[in-house]
């Protein structure tokens, strides 16, 4: 009885996976000689649009007798959660692994990420030592990272895409679940994911929030060790009034990532070996979701919130 249950949830995953690849070829964009893009429909082109255009009005085209990417319930696509946790961390040693309100930070994505009940597989990429058995603890998967990916300068995309080699590719989409965001919960992640899905012309999705503070307002040493201030944006040579003396509503609204959450495309890294690619969907954050934790001020914060949060908990039981 497993045995067929397990062959019928393959089936109806290959059937996905198909169903997403025929999508994804519908998106596909066709070089004009004149530079523009033009999207093949039902066998003939339609009307040309810019680059600048063409992802909205794919967005909002309705692709004739084709179903949506909504219709494909989350459990039946091939999508797999990496949780990136590097040993050397340097403004908190041991920071992923360290207890925070009397659990290791890591667990707290790796627990969301399993109630979410979306996944796949969930992968474990790291150097540390007590990673290998944290993933045994949890009945998830561990994936050993190479010292040469795991320095101050390394790029996230060399651990990513030999993660993705590893398994041959092997998935839809793969989510990027950081263990410095541990208010992240599984509802977090089934409403990026449903988003990412109404928008999947997009190459990514990445999690962002409203700046805090204005970067026209920022500056830079003129020394490694000091020297006098020069402001982070220039001058423009028409304007009278400097740049950091303007009012801060002048400026135009801003969002800067955090590390909440990424879902990204395998065939992003393939072709562009990137992968955000460039056409990303914005998630916006909500109350503390966003939250990383990346100093030791962070993370007395945080350890306050959850233990707030324990208390008043138990208070309404």
């Amino acid at each position: 009885m497993n045995l067929k249950v397990n062959r019928n949830k393959e089936e109806k995953q290959n059937e996905a996976s198909k169903e997403y690849v025929e999508k994804e070829r519908l998106c596909e964009m066709l070089k004009n000689s004149d530079g523009y893009f033009v999207l093949l429909l039902n066998g003939r082109e339609s009307a040309s649009f810019t680059d600048q255009n063409l992802f909205f009005v794919l967005g909002q085209l309705e692709v004739h007798k084709q179903k949506l990417i909504e219709n494909t319930g989350p459990n039946i696509m091939k999508i797999i959660a990496l949780i990136p946790a590097r040993a050397g961390s340097k403004r908190i040693p041991g920071k992923n692994f360290k207890l925070l309100a009397g659990k290791p930070l890591i667990e707290y994505s790796i627990n969301a990420a399993i109630e979410s009940k979306i996944f796949f597989r969930i992968i474990i990429n790291s150097d540390a030592e007590e990673a290998e058995q944290t993933a045994e603890d949890f009945g998830i998967e561990f994936f050993a990272r190479q010292p040469q990916m795991a320095t101050d300068l390394s790029p996230d995309i060399e651990w990513i895409k030999d993660s993705l080699e590893t398994i041959n590719y092997d998935c839809d989409f793969f989510v990027i679940l950081r263990p410095t965001s541990p208010f992240r919960t599984a509802e977090t992640i089934k409403r990026a994911l449903l988003q990412f899905k109404n928008n999947y012309c997009y190459t990514s999705l990445k999690s962002m929030e409203p700046i805090g503070e204005r970067p026209e307002k920022m500056w830079y040493m003129s020394g490694e060790n000091g020297g006098h201030a020069i402001p982070y944006f220039p001058q423009a040579d028409t304007q009278d009034i400097y740049t950091y003396e303007q009012p801060s509503s002048k400026f135009p609204k801003l969002f800067v990532q955090n590390g909440c959450i990424d879902i990204c495309k395998p065939s992003t890294v393939k072709k562009w070996y990137s992968y955000i690619g460039f056409h990303v969907y914005p998630f916006f954050t909500e109350g503390l979701e966003g939250l990383d934790i990346n100093t030791l001020e962070q993370w007395v914060y945080a350890e306050y919130l959850m233990k707030t949060r324990k208390e008043n908990n138990a208070n309404n039981l």
